[in-house]
This record gives structure tokens, C-alpha cells and sequence, in this order.
């Protein structure tokens, strides 16, 4: 049995190039690309880690939170981490974001891939470019053709104008 022995968790900020404006709250300027990283560690050394991504600092305390509800668990009783993370998860701090962690713990245990663990097999998987930015639809067409010379045949378009009839062009 590997137990949950610790459990680190760190803010990520990595500086973008130039401000970013994203379609999801664009009169949020970003700076820098920010996420939430966990490395939870079994008392025999097995590392897993899992990531999401944050705006500031929500994660501030976290630890001191989730430590007592982890730490000495059976790493591969995925039941009960679950259950464990759903307790969290009432009294307001949301943790599910964690449990890839676990699994990543769980297949380097097995010695498999985490996709084997739950029965499926490896495939190729299509890459597709994602825009983020509102734009205008004329820049939004350039874009896709970019993106579709440099060898992607997929667009996922984000579109949130407060025109609808700018977001139905840029469609």
C-alpha cells in the first residue's frame, strides 16, 4: 500500500510576450499566464501532479485545508480520495482538480499509462488551434487561415462580442 505522505502546492505565473485579452473576461488584461500546480508525493517517493488554471492567488491556504484529509491515505483507494476531495469540496474550497494527481500516482504504481487504467487504449488524438481573444471578424479570418497553413484543420473560435452580428461573421 502507498500511502499520501505530502503534498506541495504552488502558484505558477509565466510572463506572456504581450497583454492578453481573454474572450472569457476580456476587460481582464493578462500579463502573464497563471496556474495552480499540486504535487502530491506517496511515502515510497511516487511523485503525481496536476494543474488548473487561476487568476491570483484562490489557492493561497489551500494546503493547510487539504493536507489533513490526504495525508496517510491509500494513494490507490480512489474511492475514498474522491470522497475525501467531495468534504473538501462542501465547506467551499473546490479540489477535484487534484485527483489527476492520484491517477498519475496510480499508473506510475502500475506501470501503465493513466488511459490504460480506465480500459481504453493509445490513439492518435488531432490537435485543433484554439483563439482566446475577441477580434474583430476580419482579423479573426487571417487568423484562421494562419493557423490552417501552419497545418491545423480545426478552429476552435472564441466569440463573445457584445454584437452578436460580429460574432455570427466571425462564424
Amino acid at each position: 500500500m502507498s500511502k499520501i505522505a505530502k503534498i506541495s502546492l504552488y502558484h505558477v505565473k509565466v510572463p506572456l510576450d504581450e497583454t492578453f485579452y481573454p474572450s472569457w473576461v476580456p476587460a481582464y488584461p493578462q500579463t502573464d499566464n497563471r496556474f495552480d500546480l499540486v504535487r502530491i508525493v506517496t511515502d515510497d517517493g511516487v511523485e503525481g501532479y496536476s494543474a488548473r488554471p487561476s487568476v491570483n492567488y484562490e489557492a493561497k491556504g489551500l494546503g493547510h485545508l487539504i493536507a489533513p484529509y490526504l495525508i496517510d491515505l491509500d494513494v490507490t483507494d480512489t474511492d475514498l480520495v474522491k470522497e475525501r476531495f467531495c468534504e473538501a469540496s462542501n465547506i467551499g474550497f473546490p479540489v477535484h482538480w487534484m485527483e489527476p494527481a492520484l491517477w498519475d500516482i496510480k499508473g506510475k504504481l502500475e506501470n501503465k499509462p493513466v488511459y490504460e487504467l480506465f480500459g481504453q487504449k493509445a490513439q492518435p488524438v488531432e490537435l485543433y488551434a484554439s483563439t482566446g481573444e475577441v477580434k474583430e471578424p476580419e482579423e479573426r479570418v487571417e487568423e484562421a487561415r494562419q493557423r490552417y497553413e501552419e497545418g491545423f484543420k480545426t478552429i476552435k473560435l472564441r466569440i463573445h462580442d457584445f454584437d452578436v452580428e460580429k460574432d455570427i461573421k466571425q462564424v
